[in-house]
């Protein structure tokens, strides 16, 4: 079952779309809508996502472990601090 959830930055500027993907033990965050970019590398690295499979979305947040999110809570709390390294990273540069 998947749960989509949408989440605005914390100065407003930005929003984001999500998919979280129960996949039993864990969770997947799947990006269903991001700002662009712009000038900055959007490469998988330095973005800290993966490519996703889940129709409609191409990539998902890259976690160090699926232990790091076990529940829907705990996944919402992850994309919430993407979004904002994401955004802090579109207007600066400085990478998380």
């Amino acid at each position: 079952m998947a749960t989509r959830d949408t989440y605005r930055t914390n100065d407003g500027k930005y929003h984001f779309e999500f998919i979280f993907e129960n996949q039993g033990a864990y969770y997947d965050a799947h990006i269903a809508w991001q700002p662009s970019y712009g000038s900055r590398n959007d490469g998988l690295h330095e973005t800290h996502r993966l490519t996703s499979d889940y129709r409609g979305c191409s990539y998902r947040i890259c976690f160090a472990s699926e232990s790091d999110v076990p529940d829907l809570a705990k996944v919402r709390k992850y994309a919430e601090a993407w979004s904002e390294a994401t955004a802090k990273y579109i207007d600066t540069g400085i990478g998380f």
